[in-house]
């Protein structure tokens, strides 16, 4: 066969490989309606929320630590 040196019946690495992008894709294709909705959640709440009287720095640093909290930083 032609470009293909190993011993896979046929199938080469290149197989796998698209296999594993359609699985990422599938995966992102699934995770962005989650991600819009929760980005348009936060969006309403800050809406509501109002005019923040916190600077920037304050705002960061409660991110920071909320992100310590909930382990992903």
């Amino acid at each position: 066969m032609r470009g293909s040196d190993d011993d896979s019946g046929g199938k080469n690495e290149n197989d796998g490989s698209r296999r594993e992008l359609i699985r990422e894709r599938r995966i992102r294709e699934q995770e962005t309606p989650a991600e819009i909705a929760a980005i348009r959640a936060a969006l309403r709440e800050g809406e509501r929320s109002g005019i923040s009287t916190r600077t920037p720095g304050e705002i960061m640093d409660a991110v920071v630590a909320r992100k310590r909290k909930n382990g992903k930083l």
